[in-house]
């Protein structure tokens, strides 16, 4: 064999190489790019079934679902609903809240430019009572700032007065 032809033969092999390793690129990132959808795919499924969940009542299935409680987010008919000024709650929490003492731990201002800001409150409250089985509920008072003639928000994160060293622990 002359130089040249091993000089195609390397040039084939180089070919030939570069093709498989861009194939095994494709498989790989077509493989992720399915698993990355699947786990979307059950995100939705798991965020769509409790969505469905909190549209009807948690005790009368077939009952439509009229409001969700303060603390534990479960769907509520007429039946189940137990209000106090603009809260709703089922009625183990209702007992919860009339008997206990509250206090806010956090509060954060938020305004139409930055509503994102308060998404942590609601983030511990669900990681407080699903992680910790710590009653909890958020409270939301608006407000007019005339000066910037915006709406703030301002949202507080309320437990339990014998409930606050524990939330301050974990």
């Amino acid at each position: 064999m002359d130089n040249q032809t091993l000089i195609y033969a390397l040039y084939l092999m180089s070919g030939l190489l570069g093709l498989t390793l861009i194939t095994i690129w494709i498989l790989i990132y077509r493989t992720k790019k399915q698993t990355d959808m699947i786990q979307k795919s059950e995100a939705y499924r798991d965020a769509s079934n409790e969505l469905e969940e909190r549209a009807y009542c948690f005790k009368h299935k077939h009952e439509h679902a009229i409001g969700i409680c303060a603390v534990c987010e479960v769907g509520l008919c007429e039946d189940c609903q137990k209000d106090y000024e603009t809260l709703h709650f089922c009625p183990q929490h209702f007992n919860t809240y009339t008997e206990s003492e509250w206090l806010d731990i956090t509060e954060v201002k938020t305004t139409p430019d930055n509503p994102e800001k308060g998404l942590f409150i609601y983030d511990m409250k669900n990681k407080l009572y699903k992680e910790n089985n710590i009653p909890c509920f958020v409270m939301t008072h608006y407000k007019i700032d005339v000066h910037g003639d915006q709406i703030e928000s301002h949202i507080k994160l309320y437990v339990r007065l014998n409930d606050v060293e524990k939330v301050r622990a974990s």
